[in-house]
Order: structure tokens, then sequence, then C-alpha cells
């Protein structure tokens, strides 16, 4: 699907309620947004983001301290 919407003024935009229930996004939540460096950008739930980014790096740190009992 694809949705538009204007861009304010002061460079607002509302999230189509579509898309803020397909994020789980919620009042007073946070967004982040990933840009490809190709002109494109990903928008994510920044707390889901920053829950696959913590659960990444402990697994990471399982995997060095296993290596590092051997």
């Amino acid at each position: 699907m694809v949705w538009t919407r204007k861009v304010s003024a002061k460079g607002s935009v509302t999230i189509p309620a579509e898309i803020r229930k397909l994020l789980g996004l919620v009042p007073g939540g946070e967004v982040a947004f990933l840009g490809s460096g190709r002109g494109s950008v990903v928008m994510v739930n920044a707390a889901e983001l920053s829950e696959a980014a913590t659960q990444d790096l402990q697994a990471g740190m399982e995997k060095h301290k296993e290596n590092d009992d051997k």
C-alpha cells in the first residue's frame, strides 16, 4: 500500500491511522527514521527498534563470552 500526506510549513506530517496501528504507535510514542543514503527512508517504532538492538547486542555479547570461555 502507498499512503501520501502533505507536509506542513513546519515540516509536520500526520501519520495515517493504518500506519500507527501497523507500527503499534501510541500517543507520546516515538518513531525512528532509517535512511538508506539513496533517497529512501523507513519509519519504525523507536521502542521496537531499541528492543531489537538491545537483543542483538546481548546475543553478540553472549557469543563473545562463549568464545572467551573456550
